[in-house]
Formats: structure tokens, C-alpha cells, sequence
């Protein structure tokens, strides 16, 4: 997010926990999880809704990664495992073949077992499949040697850390090792905080979250 900071929703939502009347008490440790928790949550959510629609404006566009004529070997690519790289869903493959890339199908384990086994049906370097294994992706035919992966992957893990000032907890915002909030965009902050409050069993009106927000964000 540009602008909205986990210690703003973290007021968003001791206001609404408040005005339930609940006891706000949430440590520090706490609120990590339930970021955590929503934050897959809603990465699910936002999955499912681009996968009915493919639409390129949606808020995942910013997670999508691209690797261009990137080297297979003996059919095997091996998935990012760096942080901020991390490899969530497949988007579109493509492979080298013959006549230039072609559209490389994304197949279940089940479907690739039909296709292996069937004579009919077995990958060629023309109708070649994919298929993600736990840290790698698999070509079949094992020949394929280069290949166009776009996948998305998954958003930055948020963090919440606070540091003493003159003896006073505040919000840590120290490049690097402070906190780290959500890489969503400022407008998917709203849905985030209904998530975090649905955990706590209270449910808020859209509007009311953005006015809150609102007024938030005027008294910084």
C-alpha cells in the first residue's frame, strides 16, 4: 500500500472493535497472524475473481511476473523461492519449438498421468504440457529447452513492528528492518479490514470502513 499504513487499519479496527463492544486487546504477535491470515485470504479471493475474467486492469496485475527464454533442463524449470518472487499460480506458459513458441498446456498431475500413458495423447514438441511440482515446473516432452513463464506470484508479507521513542511505543517505519505493510493497492484496504473484522465475528457496512479511513487519514 502507498498510503495506508497497518497502524491505520490497526486504529480502524480498534474503532470497530470498540463501538461492539469488545475488549480491544490484540498483541503484537496477534495482529501478525491475523495479517498473514488475511493476506492469503484475500490473494485467493482476488485469484478467483481474475481467473472468471482475466481482466488485465484487476489489482493482481502488479504481482504478475514474467520470465522470458528462460533454460529448461532435461524438462525441469525451477520455481523462485526468493522473497518477492515467490511462485503463486501459473498464469501462461509458452515453449521453444520448432516453428517458435508455442502455447504449452498447464495440466493437473491426474491429467498428466492420462496423457503419458495414453499414445494418443502424448506431448509432443508441438501440443507440449506443464505441470507445477512442489519446487519445480515439469516440461513434457523432457526435450523442451527454453520456455515463456508468466505466473503470478505471491504479495509481500505484512509485518507490524513498533520501536521506543523517548520511551514511547511508535510505529516502526525504519527502512529495511521496520514494518512492513500490506503491497496491496490503498484501494483494497477496505476489503482487507472487513476480512480482519469477519475473524473477530463483526460485520461492518463498506462505507462505514471508508469513512473511518477517511478519517484516519485527515488526522495524520
Amino acid at each position: 500500500m502507498t498510503y495506508i499504513t497497518l497502524d491505520d487499519i490497526l486504529i480502524v479496527l480498534n474503532h470497530f472493535v470498540s463501538q461492539s463492544g469488545k475488549p480491544i486487546v490484540m498483541s503484537k504477535e496477534k495482529y501478525n497472524a491475523l495479517l498473514e491470515m488475511v493476506n492469503l485470504d484475500y490473494l485467493d479471493y482476488r485469484y478467483s475473481k481474475w481467473e472468471e475474467s482475466r481482466d488485465e486492469s484487476d489489482d493482481l496485475r502488479f504481482l504478475k511476473d514474467v520470465y522470458a527464454s528462460e533454460t529448461v533442463t532435461a524438462g525441469v524449470w525451477t520455481l523462485p523461492t526468493t522473497a518477492g518472487k515467490i511462485f503463486y499460480r501459473l498464469s501462461s506458459v509458452t515453449v521453444n519449438g520448432d516453428d517458435g513458441y508455442v502455447a504449452c498446456d498447464i495440466v493437473t498431475d491426474m491429467e498428466l498421468a492420462e496423457r503419458l500413458a495414453d499414445s494418443l495423447t502424448q506431448p509432443t514438441a508441438t501440443f507440449p504440457v506443464c505441470a507445477v511440482n512442489s519446487l519445480t515446473l515439469d516440461f513434457y516432452p523432457t526435450s523442451i529447452t527454453s520456455a515463456n513463464i508468466n505466473y503470478i506470484r505471491y504479495p509481500t508479507t505484512p509485518e507490524y513492528k513498533l520501536k521506543k521513542i523517548n520511551g514511547i511505543n511508535v510505529y516502526d517505519t525504519t527502512a529495511d528492518t521496520g514494518s512492513v505493510d500490506f503491497e496491496w493497492p490503498d484501494s483494497c484496504a477496505p476489503d482487507l479490514i472487513r476480512l480482519m473484522l469477519g475473524y473477530m465475528d463483526i460485520v461492518v457496512d463498506k462505507r462505514a470502513v471508508l469513512e473511518q479511513i477517511k478519517r484516519v487519514e485527515g488526522d495524520k
